[in-house]
């Protein structure tokens, strides 16, 4: 979904009956991180047709930070904004920078359904 904001997020975060939520960052991330380690030096990647996106687990929403999951989070073991269990903890006014920039703001979640055929899913029953 587009255009999702924070109540929202938080909202898919804490659901019982959902995954937790995929949020792209623009590429101005990894400079930002480049400045508290001397050992990475981060290069989005090309796909021959563009930048991949780069996204992200926010996993809880604090009054002044974020939690997340990078999958980058091995080249970022220096870095004292990670805590004792490999998350991201970063101040909210960051996050929210890196997560407005792209194009358009997003968030991917999954929710469970009821299990049908996939000509039932299509109308094709």
């Amino acid at each position: 979904m587009t255009g999702v904001g924070y109540d929202q997020l938080q909202t898919i975060i804490e659901s019982d009956d959902r995954s937790l939520p995929l949020c792209e960052f623009h590429q101005q991330y990894f400079e930002d991180i480049a400045q508290h380690t001397d050992n990475y030096t981060p290069e989005p990647g090309l796909d021959g047709f563009g930048r991949w996106k780069h996204v992200i687990i926010p996993f809880k929403i604090n009054d002044n930070t974020v939690l997340y999951f990078d999958p980058y989070i091995q080249f970022f073991h220096e870095l004292d904004t990670i805590d004792e269990d490999g998350a991201m903890n970063v101040p909210i006014k960051s996050f929210n920078e890196w997560w407005a920039r792209p194009e358009k703001r997003w968030a991917l979640w999954l929710e469970p359904s009821k299990q049908q055929t996939l000509s039932a899913a299509f109308g094709d029953e």
